[in-house]
């Protein structure tokens, strides 16, 4: 199979697509919950990772792990955010409809 096909076959696939809305988007089933306790535990650590770095008189030796830690959440939150726009049943409309907007600001 080639790379084209393989791409195609990923973008169009329904049962992973309602598998993923499934979990992202229906908090009452057990993966649901377990996915929103992460992601509501990551938010939170990204915050205050944050608010520790704002502090003066962090030691220098913690720059390098906090800028890795603050990738690593970037990389984190884009990817749920990818998904989301790819098991949304409107995947064109969903990064520009208002509601969903500021939910992700």
């Amino acid at each position: 199979m080639k790379l084209k096909e393989r791409i195609h076959h990923f973008l169009n696939d329904q049962k992973l697509k309602h598998k993923l809305y499934v979990i992202i988007f229906e908090s009452d089933t057990p993966s649901g919950k377990l996915f929103d306790v992460v992601l509501i535990g990551c938010i939170l650590a990204s915050v205050l990772l944050v608010i520790i770095e704002s502090l003066k008189g962090l030691p220098s030796y913690l720059t390098t792990p906090f800028v890795i830690m603050e990738y690593l959440f970037t990389a984190f939150f884009t990817f749920e955010y990818l998904t989301r726009i790819y098991c949304s049943p409107r995947p064109k409309k969903y990064p520009v409809t208002h509601d969903k907007f500021l939910r992700h600001c």
